[in-house]
């Protein structure tokens, strides 16, 4: 029987439209929804980045210079080379930061089913760190090993699909990355003693002289203040390390939780415990960022 293109129309649309939603529902049952991995690498990528309490361990023998008396001749050129020692950590240390923040952010994008690049910047602080022998084999071999992880995730498009394949090659570096980390930043409480000892001891001095038989009882009054001051600042900063410190401890446990589950990661449970990771994260972060970030003096970088 003859049918006339008007009544087989309605029937063709309805096939045109059944297979469309059937090929969306195909591309989108491709892509898990990670979004407790998104937010756990964007908070982790954050906290690695934060570089104030490092920017202040390595300035600090530089600022502890600017409170020593002017007979102190010996005691400044004891801090020029504690400054000199402390340029190589300051090279690890910075590239430590870049590393991990680099490689949660790029965590994060395939996550979210986003491409992500390469970090010339970490080859190009890595190849300067090596040339000028800031960089020993310990540190190098899991910097070397998350740049080159970057670098083929970056080159061969990776996406979400691969995301197992990145944290799985990635989490004994970066387990080892942040060892090295941890292991340099537990100096920083011991160079904020000896640089608030020594601002404390300057003030203290000023101190006595101005109110040697009351030659300036005004200056003396300002001096004291300044002194306690500082002291309250210096209590701030010292509770700021381990609080930092603990952000990095949070996310090495938290990625060891992503390898674990890295097969299984939009399962709701371990959803859950990301979060939980995040949250710990986030509000170590907040502690660490103490009123001294602003406060704190400045420094030219060595």
């Amino acid at each position: 029987m003859f049918h006339s293109p008007s009544t087989r129309a309605p029937s063709t649309a309805r096939c045109i439209h059944t297979l469309l939603a059937g090929l969306c529902a195909l591309l989108l049952s491709g892509c898990a929804n990670l979004g407790a991995v998104q937010e756990f690498a964007k908070t982790s990528a954050d906290s690695a980045a934060y570089t104030q309490l490092t920017d202040e361990y390595v300035n600090s023998p530089e600022t502890s210079k600017l409170y020593t008396l002017e007979n102190d001749a010996g005691e400044r050129a004891r801090l020029d080379t504690l400054a000199a020692e402390r340029k190589p950590q300051a090279a690890r240390l910075m590239l430590m930061h870049q590393a991990l923040a680099g490689y949660m952010a790029a965590v994060g994008d395939l996550a979210a089913d986003d491409l992500t690049e390469a970090d010339t910047q970490l080859d190009g602080m890595f190849d300067a760190a090596v040339k000028a022998n800031y960089v020993d084999e310990t540190t190098g071999a899991p910097l070397r090993s998350i740049g080159k992880i970057l670098a083929e995730a970056a080159m061969n498009g990776y996406r979400q699909r691969e995301l197992n394949k990145v944290i799985a090659a990635a989490n004994a570096p970066l387990q080892q990355l942040i060892a090295h980390q941890l292991a340099l930043m537990e100096g920083y409480g011991q160079s904020l003693a000896n640089e608030r000892a020594m601002q404390i001891r300057h003030q203290r001095v000023l101190h006595a002289m101005a109110r040697d038989k009351g030659r300036e009882p005004v200056a003396a009054e300002l001096i004291w203040e300044r002194s306690n001051l500082t002291a309250m600042q210096f209590a701030q900063r010292e509770k700021a390390v381990p609080k930092y410190l603990e952000t990095l401890k949070q996310i090495a446990a938290g990625h060891q939780a992503l390898y674990d589950n890295r097969d299984n990661l939009s399962n709701k449970e371990v959803a859950a415990q990301i979060k939980r990771y995040t949250k710990r994260i986030r509000a170590a972060l907040k502690a660490a960022r103490t009123p001294s970030d602003a406060a704190a003096p400045a420094a030219a970088k060595p």
